[in-house]
């Protein structure tokens, strides 16, 4: 676009001043809120987060459980003198089973609230305390036939709800180790149980149990690696999702049983931001989110690369710590992002793309300080700021090009833009120093 300008420095005008912080158009690019100890959640390192039937967001931190209404918290924490208070603070995992209870594993013991009555039930490895194999507990499962499933540091437990008690299952040697991370049902029924030395599967139509020892690295290309499988994740499409706490990701395909691995490569962008994995979700819109040490990661499935939001000290719009723990989605579709910071939400829905000043990218605005905006007749954006000068957007290409006052630029009389507007080919900038007429 070529551009001619005419100078009115003798022109004084007085336009309306309108700040806005940043601009947008139609294009999805991560814009994270943040809710943390400021906003009064008790603790901002976010392990698990679960929604319930009746609405309300509950979130396990490493000190305390806070129940969320989207206004104000309600805080559970352990309390000596309370009988009544949870049995412990490092909340684990979260679990709403069918009688509409919220179980909450914790590292020192099981809690249950009655969400009608909010009375809090506690268990231990005690026998008149709920007979749990350990008190460390790790993982809640609630089975397609509403059992509960409830993994420990040494050992796995079923619920019988008419004792209200627990049973030790699959003892000694059945599973490859009783020290358990995590256990899930697949979409075959079949269950996976990743422990300290390998993941168990099983195989419950032939009730039979099939072992992946854990090999002694990363490399080997078998399923399980030398660092031990943190959690794994069923989805809906016939995928489990086995994390790792040194390794990356494995993608499992349950029809075949073929994998592929997924980690980090410092000399590509597009790969997974982090070895760290603590969590992996498929969303209403089949789009995989994956938390890591180093980010949250979005995966492209066509051609298996990975998109990274992370921290920007500049962009406070973007998420809040590149240490993500964990992740939900609710029943409205915003996505929950459990980090070490606190939590960050935002809303896959809604393609909005943000344009501010990046000072590390040469294609970003000039100034994130805009005071107004307009379009011409061939679809750019003309941006003016308050001291940045104009910034020319073309939105097919994502190309900006600055227009401005000094040497470099040397096209309008001052880089302080009042308003902009437009007539057929010419362009009406009104600045501090007076009117600039540019023919495009």
């Amino acid at each position: 676009m070529k551009l001619v300008a005419k100078r009115f420095i003798a022109i004084a005008l007085t336009f309306l001043f309108i700040i806005i912080s940043c601009i947008s158009t139609y294009a999805y690019n991560g814009n994270f809120n943040k809710i943390n100890n400021e906003e009064g959640l008790s603790q901002n390192t976010i392990q698990c987060m679960i929604q319930d039937k009746l609405g309300f967001i509950w979130i396990g931190t490493n000190d305390g459980l806070n129940r969320y209404n989207g206004y104000e918290f309600k805080i559970y924490k352990y309390d000596k003198n309370n009988s009544n208070s949870i049995a412990g603070n490092n909340i684990i995992d979260l679990l709403e089973d069918k009688n509409n209870n919220i179980w909450i594993a914790t590292s020192n013991g099981l809690s249950k609230i009655n969400t009608i009555t909010n009375e809090v039930f506690n268990y231990s490895n005690k026998k008149e305390s709920g007979n749990l194999s350990y008190y460390m507990t790790t993982d809640i499962l609630l089975t397609s036939n509403g059992k509960i499933l409830v993994a420990t540091f040494d050992g796995l437990n079923l619920y019988n709800e008419k004792t209200d008690s627990f049973e030790r299952i699959l003892k000694d040697d059945d599973l490859i180790s009783q020290t358990i991370y995590s256990i899930e049902e697949d979409i075959n029924g079949d269950f996976w149980i990743a422990t300290s030395k390998g993941v168990s599967r099983i195989v419950t139509k032939d009730k039979k149990i099939y072992n992946y020892p854990a090999t002694l690295n990363g490399e080997s290309g078998q399923m399980s690696s030398g660092d031990y499988i943190f959690k794994i994740k069923c989805d809906s499409q016939g995928y489990l999702w086995a994390s790792t706490f040194r390794y990356g990701l494995y993608k499992i395909d349950l029809k075949d049983y073929s994998f592929v691995k997924y980690s980090h490569d410092e000399n590509d962008d597009t790969s997974l931001p982090g070895n760290l994995v603590k969590d992996v979700l498929r969303d209403k819109n089949n789009q995989v989110w994956v938390a890591t040490n180093n980010g949250l990661a979005s995966y492209n499935e066509e051609d298996e690369t990975f998109t990274t939001y992370s921290k920007k000290s500049y962009d406070r719009k973007s998420i809040i710590q590149n240490e993500v723990y964990s992740l939900m989605q609710d029943n409205s579709g915003i996505i929950w992002v459990g980090t070490y910071s606190g939590v960050n939400i935002f809303d896959p829905e809604i393609k909005i793309e943000h344009y501010e000043n990046n000072p590390l990218d040469e294609n970003s605005i000039s100034e994130s300080l805009v005071t107004t905006i307009y379009e011409d007749k061939n679809k750019y954006l003309w941006v003016g700021t308050y001291s940045g000068g104009i910034n020319l957007i073309n939105r097919d290409t994502g190309e900006i090009t600055r227009l401005g006052s000094n040497e470099e630029y040397d096209v309008i009389v001052s880089d302080h833009i009042n308003y902009i507007t437009g007539d057929k080919d010419e362009i009406y900038i009104a600045t501090d120093y007076g009117l600039n007429i540019l023919n495009t």
